[in-house]
């Protein structure tokens, strides 16, 4: 870091998902503890639940990207892309859901930052990574893709799954 040389961050389709993998397992333990979150309305219990949905859904459409091997499958490079942007979204409001639940709940701040800084930042730095990546190796394909009109919205049948809590 400190030695001045240009460093680029690369990342596996397997650490986004393993990093997925340990952000929702992370969140299912520190959301079911009571001494960390005791829902007092319904409104509190609706931040606990949006942010598990959250993380499910993530980790769902990264599963779902990984799946997905546009090497052998060229046409299938904009889904790829298309689903880890999605996920890329979902982890931007973990973001700010996260934030609300420190200030509802008064957790401490040294579980907070373990859970939103490290859990959730490993898993926000690895997957930015590998959808570069995958922008830098597919991004041609990708774009012939979106010009034929074919893609996620088709594939998917217009509609993600979501989980719901």
């Amino acid at each position: 870091m400190g030695s001045g040389m240009n460093y680029e961050h690369k990342a596996t389709p397997l650490q986004a998902w393993c990093d997925a993998l340990a952000f929702v397992e992370h969140t299912a333990k520190i959301i079911g503890n009571p001494k960390h979150f005791n829902p007092k309305n319904d409104f509190e219990n609706q931040t606990l639940c949006q942010i598990l949905n959250l993380a499910h859904d993530a980790f769902q459409k990264i599963t779902i990207a990984n799946s997905i091997d546009a090497r052998k499958e060229p046409d299938k490079a904009n889904e790829r892309l298309a689903l880890q942007e999605f996920a890329i979204a979902d982890v931007e409001l973990l973001k700010s859901y996260l934030a609300l639940a420190h200030r509802q709940y008064h957790v401490n701040a040294g579980k907070f930052w373990h859970w939103a800084g490290v859990k959730l930042g490993n898993l926000d730095r690895n997957l930015a990574a590998w959808h570069q990546s995958d922008l830098a190796r597919y991004g041609q394909a990708a774009k012939a893709e979106a010009r034929s009109g074919d893609g996620l919205n088709k594939s998917l049948g217009g509609q993600l799954p979501l989980a719901v809590c």
